[in-house]
């Protein structure tokens, strides 16, 4: 679940010290022969506990605020459009379709006319070119709106799986492994700044459902 920001998976070091628990997080990819971390990723896991704890406190009193703004921020992230909006896409896709089986049977037919001679082979291959143009421009736009349209209503599926989930930890008490598991995909660690009382992270936290907010 913890990874740095150049994707490598952060591991668990256990330490005590002078009866002081100093668990933490480090990346065992820095300065190693062949790789290119940027730092060794050092994060006490007190301290990141501490901040994803404040980051899940922070969202859940902006959604009890104002939860359509929340809602309104996915749905333009993921780029869902108003029902009417789908609607008329969906018209645009089965009007392609409609088109595309319409050429097939164009096409079929100049063939017939061409085995019975009824046509010139010039005349034949011009209207059969311009056909089979427009139906594989029409076959392009049908992949287009069917990705959009499948998208949308998975995006869709995600911010509400999302939101119910949220919505069930309305007062935190507390950091646990299974509000954890519930709410976060992964948190990305970049390598920290600065030195003792100045020093500073930045972590990412990457929701279950719906990525980085």
């Amino acid at each position: 679940m913890d990874f740095c920001e150049n994707g490598h998976k952060l591991s668990f070091c256990p330490q005590q010290k002078d009866n002081t628990n100093l668990d933490h997080y480090k990346c065992y990819h820095y300065r190693r022969a062949g790789d290119t971390c940027s730092g060794s990723h050092y994060l006490r896991k007190e301290i990141l506990e501490e901040l994803v704890f404040g980051d899940l406190q922070q969202l859940i009193s902006s959604i009890q605020f104002n939860e359509e703004e929340l809602l309104t921020k996915l749905k333009s992230r993921f780029d869902i459009r108003e029902s009417k909006k789908q609607d008329s896409l969906r018209k645009h896709l089965n009007k392609a379709k409609k088109r595309s089986l319409e050429l097939d049977t164009i096409i079929q037919r100049l063939y017939e006319k061409q085995l019975l001679s009824e046509i010139s082979d010039e005349r034949f291959r011009k209207l059969v070119d311009s056909y089979e143009s427009e139906q594989a421009e029409l076959n392009q736009q049908i992949q287009k709106f069917q990705e959009v349209l499948i998208s949308q209503t998975e995006s869709a599926k995600n911010i509400d799986k999302f939101m119910r989930t949220i919505r069930q930890h309305t007062k935190l008490e507390n950091l646990t492994t299974q509000l954890v598991n519930e709410l976060i995909d992964k948190i990305v660690i970049h390598q920290p700044t600065g030195r003792d009382k100045n020093r500073q992270v930045t972590i990412e936290l990457h929701y279950q459902f719906i990525g980085e907010l």
